[in-house]
């Protein structure tokens, strides 16, 4: 009985947010008890299966010899606090079986951002050739900021580099950004 009024909520609120937002979702209904946890969560062999755990930070678990959620659970957390910083509650919660979302709390949405991106059909190796192709990305962006008449509060810049470079030393690429005063 209990299943049934749990597909019930869920199409109620699928159905909310179609009429409201013009939004198709899906929605997904596990029952995980705490006594149940070793069982259901620690066998997962693949941390990208778990919500919070993207590619980057599977690998980063990866280089601290951290490869399934049974490791992850025996990880000294403060071990993860050094190496992962704030997000590792986070995902030691997690393979705990905890989830610490405030459900009740409104969500802050990001301010709007203007930005661009390229996928370059070569690796990029000399300096010149690099600082052209930002400084093309950045005159397409001031012109968005112009147009839409926007002031920039924050510069980011990233970089990703190519499955050749990141085999080669195991980088993936980068990101740096920097507050500035409201500019055109």
């Amino acid at each position: 009985m209990a299943i049934i009024w749990l597909i019930a909520t869920g199409r109620l609120i699928q159905n909310t947010i179609s009429h409201q937002l013009s939004l198709y979702t899906t929605v997904g209904i596990g029952e995980i008890h705490y006594e149940t946890v070793p069982d259901k969560i620690w066998p997962i062999t693949e941390l990208t299966d778990i919500w919070g755990i993207g590619p980057r930070m599977a690998k980063h678990l990866n280089r601290l010899q951290i490869h399934n959620m049974y490791e992850l659970v025996h990880t000294n957390p403060h071990f993860l606090k050094q190496n992962l910083g704030v997000i590792s509650s986070q995902i030691f919660a997690t393979s705990w079986g905890v989830d610490h979302s405030q459900l009740t709390e409104p969500i802050k949405t990001k301010e709007a951002s203007l930005g661009n991106s390229q996928v370059l059909p070569r690796d990029y190796l000399a300096q010149g050739e690099l600082e052209t192709v930002i400084k093309e990305i950045d005159e397409q962006v001031a012109a968005r900021l112009r147009h839409h008449h926007k002031l920039a509060g924050c510069l980011s810049l990233s970089i990703g580099f190519s499955y050749t470079a990141a085999e080669a030393d195991g980088r993936d690429g980068f990101h740096h950004a920097i507050r500035i005063g409201p500019t055109k």
